[in-house]
């Protein structure tokens, strides 16, 4: 039998600096505000755009948009002043604090989910791009161009249009809110089920479509898992990233859909059904069309739960024992850690039914903030994964963010994963192990990252896998390596890749087969 052992894997990519690129003051019909790629550190940039009176101005995002991500964008960041502020704002410094009380303000934007397009309500805009002493990104380009229109006030759906009702499921419920252009502004809908048999419920998304930036701060749906929002939240959700398959513990499920005041998504489309009590929920339903569920007691009792096998599946197995695995399928054990808005975050490696592992640099700073994220298990294509909350994660307390030593952290599934065929952890290696994989070992690593560097939209909706042969240490300590901050000391494994590592890829699993146990390394 083979079995795999893993390594997380770590991409870093290097460019040459630039300045403010674009002149300060835009007067065309249209135009780019661009970032250098990548951008600077402790810079302060200023672009006015002017066009003629009783006209509007189209903002859309092109196909850049990286920025270093954290808190609230409190280190790097682009900010936006709607033309009711563009007098305030030239009045003060550049990146001043004191603009972002303004009431025009958009913003702050950061990470690389690229904010939806903006329409100003006058003829002019301002641009502001304001970044700290550590850490630069590939930055951003934004398109501009003149709209006559007349400024619209409201927009109204042209869809269905459900907002606030309190139900009784009895067996499945549709609700949709949805609209061909836009949803209204300020929505504030708030959804109430009860299940008419008294078993749990479970919603779905079918059509997924909200502003998706920042955390899900502007628009969202939240489920909580009870008659109300005084009650414990299940979830968060924006972007195209709704909930799926996601369970109450009671017979209740309370939910809010909300916007701003600006740049809305097409909006929601849910099933909401009566489903069953439970750790994890089969993916087969019974022949009455019903959900079944089972709990960890239940998995490998010799005792059939789910009609397809699932709970009996992974049973005589060990970790890293992928007996159904074939190139350019997902392993097992390999995970995509996605922000709630859906975008790709980081990789990493489920190591036992509670716990993954993945590298502590793609959550520095970020490790006080598990609700903004989600797990992604067991599928090629993301849509079709299992999704799991995050408890907590935990970043190696020895972490440096400046040599990568110690480049570990934890990630703590809010329930255990259902282990089967295609969610089955990856072994990891004793306290005493010492031995690393000799000289030549081919491995195999793989991720949904994106597929171009500078197109913020190009993540793989499909996995994509590679080979990478492991290499002598000496050969990862020479030429260009050596004048990266970057340690690589004895407890590294050195590999060349038959290809280029995908942003959004780094702490994904290096794999190998071995005749005895796939080890996580």
């Amino acid at each position: 039998m083979a079995y795999l052992y893993a390594v997380l894997c770590l991409a870093f990519v290097y460019g040459v600096s630039g300045q403010c690129t674009t002149p300060a003051f835009l007067t065309g019909a249209s135009g780019v505000v661009a970032s250098a790629n990548p951008y600077l550190n402790n810079q302060k940039c200023r672009w006015t755009i002017t066009v003629a009176a009783g006209n509007r101005i189209d903002l859309t995002f092109g196909g850049r948009f990286d920025i270093e991500n954290s808190q609230g964008c409190q280190y790097d960041a682009l900010h936006i002043y709607d033309t009711q502020s563009v007098a305030a704002v030239t009045r003060n410094q550049v990146c001043s604090r004191q603009s972002l009380t303004l009431p025009g303000h958009k913003g702050p934007f950061c990470g690389f989910t690229k904010p939806r397009p903006l329409v100003s309500t006058g003829n002019q805009v301002v641009i502001e791009f304001c970044t700290d002493t550590s850490s630069t990104a590939t930055g951003f380009d934004i398109q501009y161009s003149t709209n006559g229109a007349a400024v619209a006030t409201t927009r109204a759906p042209t869809v269905a249009t459900v907002c606030n009702e309190n139900v009784v499921v009895d067996g499945r419920h549709t609700v949709t809110y949805y609209s061909n252009t836009e949803l209204p502004n300020y929505l504030d809908c708030k959804y109430s089920y009860r299940s008419k048999s008294g078993r749990p419920l479970k919603v779905t998304a079918t059509r997924f479509s909200l502003e998706g930036v920042l955390g899900c701060r502007y628009d969202s749906l939240k489920v909580y898992d009870g008659p109300n929002a005084t009650v414990a939240l299940i979830g968060t959700f924006c972007g195209t990233n709704g909930p799926s398959s996601v369970r109450t513990t009671g017979s209740n499920l309370y939910m809010t859909l909300t916007s701003d005041e600006y740049t809305n998504g097409k909006g929601i489309s849910l099933e909401i059904e009566e489903s069953c009590t439970g750790t994890h929920l089969c993916s087969a339903k019974n022949e009455a069309g019903q959900d079944v569920c089972y709990s960890d007691a239940q998995t490998c009792d010799n005792t059939n739960q789910c009609p397809d096998r699932q709970d009996e599946s992974f049973c005589a197995q060990d970790c890293g024992a992928f007996p159904n695995w074939v190139a350019g399928q997902p392993f097992p054990g390999a995970a995509a850690i996605t922000n709630i808005d859906g975008q790709i975050h980081c990789g990493g490696a489920l190591i036992n039914k509670n716990y993954v592992l993945t590298t502590a640099h793609c959550f520095h700073r970020l490790d006080d903030k598990p609700n903004r994220f989600v797990v992604k298990l067991g599928a090629s294509v993301l849509a079709d994964a299992y999704v799991s909350q995050i408890e907590r994660i935990i970043v190696h307390p020895q972490f440096n963010p400046k040599n990568l030593v110690n480049n570990l952290a934890l990630i703590k599934l809010s329930r255990p994963a259902p282990v089967q065929t295609t969610i089955a952890p990856f072994c990891y290696p004793t306290a005493d192990a010492t031995q690393t994989p000799p000289a030549n070992t081919v491995c195999y690593t793989l991720g949904w990252g994106r597929t171009s560097p500078t197109n913020i939209n190009s993540y793989a909706s499909t996995v994509k896998q590679f080979t990478a042969t492991v290499q002598p240490l000496a050969s990862c300590r020479t030429g260009a390596y050596t004048s990266s901050p970057v340690v690589v000391d004895d407890n590294s494994i050195c590999a060349r890749t038959s290809g280029a590592l995908c942003y959004g890829d780094n702490g994904q699993s290096l794999a190998a087969m071995k005749p005895a146990k796939y080890q996580k390394l």
